[in-house]
């Protein structure tokens, strides 16, 4: 997997979930879930979201396409804001999304004219992230860059020795697993919110219904996927074992 594919994969999350307002679900724990759904996933024993400390860094881009410097500890991004108004009490500041995608995605983007997406790649050993629009045409050029300085877990998602390697194909279940876990706590900060709806909260049934047919769907595929995958790794190692236990 990528240095970007844990940012992707909770741009999915959110996005599956109808981008819920911050009281509902923070980023944090879309996090979280994602975490929890590959190691659940991949039976990854040593991965694991109980440490997980998210720092936010603010900065101003001044290009489409910049090298991320001189963030404290960076060891794998996880999601990217933008200042979109101020307020008198900085806590209150009002944030959008900018949402994760791939650099074919991020430039059919920037020719439709939605703002609102960026990219990571790494390119001599340096992170770089690029917009789909240009950060200095808007008056609120602030942008907060929320990441995890931890290394292990960034070596987790980087080196396909470590047990992660996932095709892409299966993103869409790792989203769908995160996606379940987060609807029940969602559903119970609904029902104690005055700005929650009866229609919100049956959006959340009607698509944990959907996923949970999905999920069933795709974990079946994956474990046909897996299995063929520890074969290949087999190799000529594997031997035919006969009914009464002879190997030949």
């Amino acid at each position: 997997m990528a240095c970007d594919t844990l940012a992707k994969l909770v741009t999915e999350t959110l996005i599956g979930l109808g981008s819920p307002p911050k009281e509902f679900c923070e980023v944090e724990e879309a996090v979280r879930a994602v975490i929890h759904s590959i190691a659940l996933l991949k039976q990854h024993s040593t991965l694991s979201a109980q440490n997980l400390n998210l720092i936010p860094y603010e900065w101003e881009p001044t290009s489409r396409s910049e090298m991320l410097v001189g963030v404290p500890d960076l060891a794998i991004p996880a999601w990217v804001e933008r200042k979109w108004s101020t307020n008198t009490n900085p806590s209150q500041d009002y944030w959008v999304d900018v949402r994760v995608c791939n650099l074919a995605e991020l430039e059919s983007s920037r020719l439709r004219g939605e703002w609102g997406r960026c990219s990571f790649h790494v390119e001599n050993g340096q992170l770089w992230i690029t917009f789909s629009y240009a950060p200095t045409d808007y008056s609120f050029r602030t942008h907060r860059l929320w990441y995890s300085p931890d290394v292990q877990l960034a070596q987790a998602f980087n080196d396909p020795t470590a047990g992660l390697d996932l095709s892409p194909n299966f993103f869409p279940l790792i989203s769908a697993m995160s996606e379940m876990e987060l609807i029940s706590t969602m559903r119970i900060r609904a029902a104690s919110s005055k700005s929650s709806s009866k229609e919100l909260v049956s959006a959340w049934d009607k698509r944990e219904t959907y996923l949970d047919g999905k999920i069933a769907e795709w974990t079946d595929r994956f474990k046909h996927f897996a299995q063929g995958e520890r074969g290949n790794r087999k190799g000529g190692r594997r031997r035919t074992i006969l009914p009464r236990g002879v190997r030949i």
